[in-house]
């Protein structure tokens, strides 16, 4: 696979559904701005995009944005979306990225780029080992060096077959968030709706799953290993 090719590809951020990532053990979104969660230079966001994040907050994701814009660009736009930042990223250098996930104490398989750009947001997940999620921009750049780029991205996409993300025929199950430890899992396998089945067992008695993980998750009920404070005392 090409350097520029990216893990899979989307037409919109606000279409790529939370149990995407889930299934794939991310638990951290590395977001771009201009012309992935809004228009170039716009400082308000898509219509759709504040319900998506919402989505993915209530999944348990953890949400950034990652952007090589400044900070005077980045921060308001973040801030009003609640989201954490790092602006003047330098991407596709992978060392800002990593910074960040060493202060969640991630791993970059459990991290996920989002971007429009291959030069930066596909080679930054390249480059940083997480999962490069590719979305087409939002408007034609046909201006000055951004118009340059995108006749480039043709050229070394040409013989790209986008990848793309398709659930299980069928396949409608639901995500909730546990109460009490915060790890989102399948709606269905605990028999307390708020709780997962590991804390729904510990706390009230419940039957638990028995879990089988493969990447840091639970395939069966979606327990991502979280654990509260008192539930580890009720353990020891």
């Amino acid at each position: 696979m090409s350097l520029f090719y990216p893990d899979y590809s989307f037409r919109r951020v606000y279409e790529i559904p939370a149990a995407f990532f889930l299934e794939r053990g991310v638990k951290a979104l590395f977001l771009d701005v201009d012309n992935t969660l809004t228009t170039h230079d716009n400082p308000v966001p898509h219509e759709r995009v504040r319900d998506w994040l919402e989505e993915q907050r209530q999944a348990g994701l953890r949400l950034l944005v990652l952007s090589n814009n400044t900070e005077e660009r980045v921060a308001p736009f973040a801030r009003d979306l609640g989201l954490e930042f790092v602006a003047d990223a330098k991407k596709p250098l992978p060392f800002p990225l990593w910074r960040a996930l060493g202060e969640m104490c991630l791993s970059p398989k459990e991290a996920a780029v989002v971007g429009d750009q291959i030069f930066t947001d596909v080679l930054c997940g390249r480059f940083s080992r997480c999962l490069s999620v590719l979305v087409e921009p939002m408007e034609e750049e046909d201006w000055g060096f951004l118009a340059v780029k995108r006749r480039w991205e043709k050229v070394a996409l040409r013989r790209y077959t986008p990848r793309r993300w398709q659930p299980p025929a069928g396949d409608e199950e639901e995500f909730a968030v546990c109460d009490e430890c915060r790890s989102s899992f399948r709606k269905g396998s605990s028999q307390m709706p708020r709780l997962c089945p590991e804390c729904a067992h510990h706390l009230y008695g419940y039957p638990n799953c028995e879990h089988v993980f493969e990447n840091g998750r639970c395939i069966r009920c979606g327990w991502n290993g979280n654990q509260s404070d008192y539930i580890k005392e009720l353990k020891q």
